[in-house]
């Protein structure tokens, strides 16, 4: 008896974390829905040039689709440098993966922002860090995503992508979850950090608040 209560109990506890984590990807879904909307007003008005991850004045990216595009793979040193490099520039790191539905869920709005802020000049690096690298051009085109394909090799030991990005003042945790998104000022100060996002408006919000 009393072990069929706690297995009802356990059940119930189940659903109800179950139905949480649905209403959360619903609500990101919404927010992502209504900023594509947003930018896509603004692009078919003209207001929105292409975007890409690379620094100002680089020379524009090939014609190709995401599809057709180059993956780079990366150690997660060689990422944080690359982050680095675009000092002096407010700059998006978003770690996603290919095969995670939160991150999923979250893409149609982080493709909407970076349209959104792409008269600010703020960079979007998106590096995938799960499954395989061959995976990366396919999900960016599917999500019409304008960042660049970059791989890095997921996890290559235990704590290594937290210490790599410690070194660019970001802070992840050891046991991290996807989509983990930062907001980088110019000066190279992480102004916003969130694991496992859902929450598109406070990213928004804080490239917004950015000079």
């Amino acid at each position: 008896m009393i072990g069929n209560a706690l297995r009802i109990a356990l059940l119930s506890l189940a659903v109800g974390a179950a139905n949480a984590h649905a209403q959360a990807l619903t609500s990101s879904a919404l927010a992502g829905a209504a900023l594509v909307s947003d930018w896509r007003s603004s692009a078919a008005a003209g207001a929105v040039p292409h975007v890409t991850g690379e620094r100002a004045g680089a020379p524009a990216p090939r014609s190709s689709s995401s599809a057709e595009r180059s993956v780079a793979s990366l150690s997660t040193l060689e990422a944080a440098a690359l982050v680095g490099s675009h000092r002096g520039q407010p700059t998006v790191v978003i770690l996603y993966g290919t095969g995670c539905p939160r991150s999923e869920a979250m893409f149609p709005g982080f493709t909407a922002l970076a349209g959104r802020h792409a008269p600010r000049n703020v960079a979007f690096l998106a590096f995938a860090v799960d499954r395989v690298a061959e995976d990366v051009p396919g999900f960016l085109a599917r999500y019409n995503a304008p960042f660049e394909p970059v791989y890095v090799k997921p996890r290559e030991a235990a704590g290594e992508m937290a210490g790599a990005m410690a070194t660019i003042g970001m802070q992840i945790p050891d046991a991290w979850n996807m989509p983990h998104v930062a907001v980088i000022d110019a000066s190279g100060q992480v102004v916003g950090e969130w694991d496992g996002t859902t929450n598109l408006r406070a990213i928004d919000a804080a490239l917004s608040s950015l000079p």
